[in-house]
Order: structure tokens, then sequence, then C-alpha cells
């Protein structure tokens, strides 16, 4: 007598039974043993009860001449048992899969309801999850497969039968699967590098939590200078170092797109501080106004000074007797002999006078170049610049009521001096004014070139004080200040960082802007130049991975030969060196890294700074299911199918037991 597996084998290939009369018996017969163990396996056991009673219902199928239930189920338990093992065994399992994946929606609607939970039970760790699995199966089958009154006893001691096998099983099942995806994703890496550079692109995507329409809102915000290495989370930038970190042509094409976006940093910084501020260059505008100062004030002050060459007031006295009237006087005498010009115009009946009182010995005074009624607008001009300049001292030095008091003394001899060269109207206080202006609008270019020096509130109110011209220069000596420190930055820091790092800068540029938007736009672009500069941080030279992936490179080098090797040994036909060349780069494949042309093909989706190609590259992802970080963390249907295949034989041996 044959064997049941010689037999069947003659049953299912025609050409070795077309001489066997009894093929379509038998054909038919092993037809039925897969439906029966399949439905056996859908039903948990259940299957032989249910049978019965249709048959018992409906007099169709029966395996016993009587008609009550109990014979049916007893025949049909018979039945059940003749099934060789070869089919029943295979066939449960795939039943019970089967079961599973037609439950799935149902499931799916309670998952919902119970999320909450279902969040909760997806945090625990994978081996329990397994034994919950098999425990589960082998309840179930316990169950069915135990007599009427035992069903409570088997359904326990399958369910701790089915435990026991599940998680037993679990780390051999497991890593025979992780193996197989590794031996298959190599495979992929291999002869399909683009489509498996997709699906480990869409792995990361869901890793990270991410959707496609977030990455489209990310690449719009971080504008065109954007990749998408720099849209995704962690599990995307990892996936894009692992690319960038192999020696080849991916390294290449990653580094190059980041030297060359790096480089031009300082250039897109600029053009977004001229679009909020638009500022003038600051040596330029330095130029200009000093020599507006020259050209505009000039031909007034020396139509006042040639016009008043004696000026001399009571009040003009009293403010040369104080101290500091005396200490200014004096700075411009000597300022004037500097200049080689007399303080005051002599007056020839004054100086006739001195000579005569000399003669009868009432003065022993020589001026040696006569004497003057008054002093020269120049001089006095020269007396007002000083107690300019000690105001300023007393100010620099914390001391306010001196600088108070300075300033009254000041606007005293201004006063006077309009007052006593014609009022407003005279070319000396027309001078005077074109003049403050115009050195109000040089000081401002000065001292917005060390606004990083002050506070926040400071700045806003020096900004405040000032006449429009003047905010104008401001803000562009504070561009100056901000673009020398981009300037300074190093070929692989981040130029963004050094202006708008923390929030103290970043309160300070704000108030250099005149409007929100302005400032939010700025705001924006500097958002993305850090996004670029982490990026490259991430997965340029200094990164602890470079190493890594070079002794990785060294591994596959040396393993690729012995891969070459055994790949021209294997009977797979055509030349050996094609043989050669796969056995070399499944092994390279396996170890990690990726082959080359996977390497690139990553580098092509994730170092591109096409847009519209980054956008289609989105479409194609959004066609793809994203997993979701709950679903990554759950045992795979493959693993899930043979351990409920394994807890279900293990409760089915247990409530068998149970019936004993």
């Amino acid at each position: 007598m044959a064997k049941p597996w010689e037999r069947y084998r003659r049953e299912v290939n025609p050409r070795l039974a077309k001489n066997d009369p009894g093929f379509v018996a038998h054909a038919t017969r092993f037809a039925d043993d897969l439906v029966r163990s399949i439905a056996q396996g859908m039903t948990m056991g259940y299957g032989d009860e249910i049978a019965a009673k249709l048959s018992e219902v409906t007099g169709i199928g029966g395996q016993a001449e009587a008609d009550d239930y109990e014979s049916l189920v007893a025949a049909e338990r018979e039945r059940q048992a003749e099934i060789p093992a070869g089919i029943a065994i295979p066939g449960e399992v795939a039943g019970a899969v089967a079961g599973g994946v037609v439950a799935a929606p149902r499931l799916a609607a309670g998952a919902v309801r119970m999320a909450p939970r279902l969040a909760e039970l997806s945090k625990l760790p994978k081996w329990l999850k397994a034994m919950y699995i098999g425990a589960t199966a082998g309840g179930l089958y316990g169950s069915g497969q135990a007599e009427e009154g035992e069903r409570l006893a088997g359904a326990g001691a399958g369910a701790a039968a089915g435990a026991l096998t599940a998680g037993g099983l679990y780390p051999a099942v497991a890593g025979t699967r992780a193996a197989g995806r590794r031996i298959g994703a190599a495979g992929r890496e291999t002869f399909m590098p683009e489509r498996a550079a997709k699906r480990a692109l869409t792995k990361a995507v869901g890793q990270d939590e991410l959707t496609i329409g977030r990455m489209r809102a990310r690449l719009r915000a971080l504008g065109p200078q954007a990749s998408m290495a720099d849209v995704g989370g962690a599990n995307v930038l990892g996936l894009a170092r692992g690319a960038a970190g192999m020696p080849g042509p991916a390294k290449n094409r990653a580094m190059q797109m980041l030297t060359t976006r790096a480089e031009g940093e300082a250039v897109r910084i600029e053009k977004a501080l001229g679009k909020g501020l638009n500022p003038r260059d600051y040596f330029a505008a330095s130029d200009d106004f000093v020599e507006a100062l020259k050209t505009r004030a000039g031909p007034w002050y020396d139509e006042a000074y040639e016009r008043f060459r004696s000026v001399m007031t009571p009040e003009i006295r009293r403010v040369l007797d104080t101290p500091a009237g005396r200490k200014a006087l004096k700075t411009a005498a000597t300022k004037m002999r500097n200049d080689a010009s007399l303080a005051g115009q002599p007056t020839p009946e004054l100086t006739a006078a001195l000579a005569e009182a000399r003669a009868i010995g009432a003065s022993k005074e020589v001026t040696g170049f006569g004497v003057a009624e008054g002093l020269k607008l120049r001089t006095l001009d020269y007396v007002k610049r000083s107690l300019d300049d000690q105001i300023e001292t007393a100010a620099r030095a914390g001391k306010p009521d001196n600088a108070r008091i300075l300033r009254g003394l000041k606007n005293r001899l201004v006063r006077s001096l309009d007052k006593a060269t014609g009022g407003k109207a005279s070319p000396y206080a027309k001078a005077r004014r074109i003049y403050s202006s115009d050195a109000e609008v040089l000081g401002a270019l000065e001292e917005g070139r060390g606004f990083l020096k002050l506070d926040r509130e400071v700045i806003r109110r020096e900004i405040d004080k000032l006449s429009p011209s003047a905010q104008e220069a401001y803000r562009s000596g504070a561009v100056r200040a901000l673009m020398d420190k981009v300037n300074a930055a190093g070929d692989k820091a981040s130029a963004a960082r050094r202006i708008f790092g923390n929030t103290l800068l970043r309160g300070k540029v704000r108030e250099l802007f005149p409007s929100q938007g302005a400032y939010t736009e700025f705001r924006r672009a500097m958002v993305a130049e850090t996004k670029f500069g982490e990026t490259q941080a991430a997965i340029g030279a200094g990164s602890r991975t470079v190493p890594m992936s070079e002794e990785v490179a060294s591994v596959q080098s040396s393993l690729g030969n012995v891969g070459a090797v055994l790949g021209s040994a294997l009977p797979l036909g055509g030349h050996d060196l094609v043989r050669a060349g796969i056995g070399r780069r499944l092994t390279q494949s396996l170890i990690g890294g990726g082959s080359d042309e996977y390497n690139q093909a990553l580098a092509r989706m994730l170092f591109n700074r096409n847009q519209s190609m980054n956008q289609r590259l989105l479409d194609v992802l959004e066609g793809s299911r994203v997993p979701t970080k709950a679903e990554a963390l759950q045992i795979d249907l493959f693993v899930r199918g043979v351990l409920v295949g394994a807890g279900q034989q293990a409760g089915g041996a247990a409530g068998e037991v149970i019936n004993r």
C-alpha cells in the first residue's frame, strides 16, 4: 500500500496519475479533506459541530445513517480524524488566519470604540502579545475540541497550552521573519533599488507619525531650498544619514547639495534682511552722510562766520564766566590757534586805548594782536561744540545731573547766538539745523551698528526718538552688524543661529523691523535656514556616524568578496561573473548599508531641491500606505498567523486530552 504522501503526490500530478483509475476519487477526497480542515480552523474547532447541526436541519451531507445530532457529531469527528496531519494542520492554520482576515472589519470597528484600551495594550512587550495570541487561539480551539460539559475545561487547558507554545515559539518565528525580511529587503535593494527606497521612505514617514499633508506644508514653509531630508522627522533624517554615510555616489550627491546650500546661506540672509529693512550699504552711506555734512551745511556756516566776526552779549558773557564755559572757551581758543585764526576781530578804538593805557603806565598787558570787542562766531560755535563734548562725557560717565546742567548751559548759549545773529532766519541757525539733521543720521548709522550690545527695550527707545531718515540709517547700521556676525560664521556653522539662535537675539532683531508682517517673513526665512543647518550638522562631516559608516563599508567590501566566491558556485546558470556579481551584491546588502544603487535612489529622493519633483514624490508616497507608530509596535500578520496556528494546535491537543 502506497504511503499517504505518495498517493497525494500522484493525485495532484496528472502526469503521474494518468494511468490511475481512482485519480478522480482521490482528488475529490483530497479537496474534501482540505475544505474540512480550513473550515475547522476558521470556526476554531467548531466546524464538526456546525456541520452536524446543518446535516440535522437539512438532511444533507451527514456522515452517519442516523439523523440525531449526537450521532452526526460523532461521525463528523470520526471523519475529521481520518484527515492526514499533512493536510489537517496547514488547512486549520490557513483557516484560522483567513477567519481573522474576514473578521477584520468588525474587529476594526470594535477597535475604534476600544481605542484607549488598545493604545495601552500596544505598549506591551511583543513576547507577551505573542502569548496572548496563542492563548486566545488555543482557548477557542480547545473549547471546540472538547466534549459537551468539558467546554470550559477545554478552553482553560487550550489557553494555557496555546500561550506556552506561542510564547516559546515567538523568538524563533520572529527571528526567522526578520531574517526573511532582511533577505527580501536585500533582494529589493539589489534588483529593485528605486522601489526599495520608496518603501523604506514610506516606512520612515510612518514611524515619524507624519502625514503627507504635513510634509507638503513643511516643504512650502521652508521654501525653495528645502529637501525631503529637511521635512521628515528623526527616522527620515536617519534614513538620509545612512544613505549619505556610505562612501559612494550617494554620499557625493548629498554632500554636494548640503555644501552648495550652506555656501549660499549668507546671501539668502542678506536678501531676507534687505526685503524687510531696505538698508543702504553701510560704508557707502557713511561716506555720503559725511560728505553731506560738508556740502549742505558748510556754505551756511561760512556765510555766518564771515558776517559775524565779533559777537558778545551779557548773556553770552555770563555763560562764558561759568567753569564749564571757561573750559569750553579754552578749548575753542586752542582750536582757533590751530586754525591760525584769532578768537576775535581786533577793534581799532580798543586797540588804541590799550596802547594809551600802557603809555601812561595804567596797564602792562600786551596782546600782540590788538583788542576785540567780542568773539568771532566761529569761536563761539567751537564753545558750543565743546559743551556738546562735555555733555556726552557726563552722560557716558553715568552723571545725568551734570549732563542736564551742561545741556541747559549750552541751550542758553545757542539761544543767545541765534538772537545776536538775526534769529531763526539767520544763516547760523539754518546751518545748525541742517548740520543737526545730517549729524543725527550719521550718528544713527554708527549707533545702529552697535545695537546688539543694547537691551531690547533700549533699542526700541533709541529708534522711536529718531527722525524717519535717522531710523533708516539706524537699521542700515544694524544690518551691517548682523552681516558681520553672519560672515564671521565658520564654514560648517549655522550663520542663522548666530543672529537668531535664542530668544534674546530674536527680541533684539524684532525691534528693527517697522511692522510685524515684515518681521514674520524674516523669521520664516531664519527658521528655514536654521533647519537647513540642523540637517547639515546631522549628516555632514564630524558626525559620529561617519567613521561607523566607513567601517561598515570596509566590512561590506570584505564580505562582498566572499559572496562573489559563493555566488559563482551556485547552480543558477549563466556566466560565472554574473553569478559572482549577484552573490556580492546580495551579501553586501544583507549586512546593512544598502547597495550603491539603493543609496543613490534614496539620495535622489532625500537630497533634491527641485520642488516639483519633491511634490511628485509625495504624491507617490501618498498612494502608499504609511504604517502608524502603533502599527509598528504590533506583531506582523505572518508571525501572528504562525502563532495562531501553533496556539490552535496546542489548544486542540489539550482539548482532546480533556476528552479522555
